[in-house]
């Protein structure tokens, strides 16, 4: 099995591609500026504002399961628009899509928050994670945080 990591030089994805070469998976990650470290797997620079490069890598990797951990910050072409064209590509592919996000969404005015929360983002950040939000994957898991208490 051949799972893509599309951000994977970052926080979430360096950890994600570790995992996944650990476990034994074929495991092709992509990054933004440099590649990550992990010599295990193999890796594709990715511009996820360019909708030929988003069709080339899939159509070169073929994966069996596409883990969307990219962040583009304030970069809304990156953030928000970035996982519209990656999920429609993912799509025309017919592979699995997980779209994993962050509680960045959220203002933290409440101490609980579940699906059925309103985003009120108050951060550059969170605000293009809100416009992407509902288009992701069905399978949506927001980590409250990033990083281990």
């Amino acid at each position: 099995m051949t799972t893509l990591v599309i951000g994977g030089s970052g926080f979430l994805g360096t950890e994600l591609v570790q995992q996944a070469t650990g476990a034994g998976y074929m495991t092709v990650a992509t990054y933004a500026t440099k590649p990550g470290k992990n010599s295990q797997a193999m890796w594709h620079t990715l511009d996820l504002r360019d909708p030929g490069q988003i069709d080339a890598v899939m159509a070169e990797v073929r994966p069996h399961l596409v883990i969307n951990a990219s962040s583009g910050g304030a970069d809304w072409a990156v953030t928000a628009e970035g996982p519209i064209r990656l999920a429609m590509t993912v799509a025309k592919y017919g592979t699995p899509l997980i779209h994993v996000s962050t509680d960045a969404v959220f203002s933290g005015a409440r101490s609980h928050y579940d699906e059925s929360c309103r985003p009120d983002p108050l951060t550059r950040t969170g605000r293009p994670k809100r416009r992407r939000r509902p288009v992701s994957s069905p399978c949506i898991r927001r980590p409250q945080s990033p990083v281990p208490h």
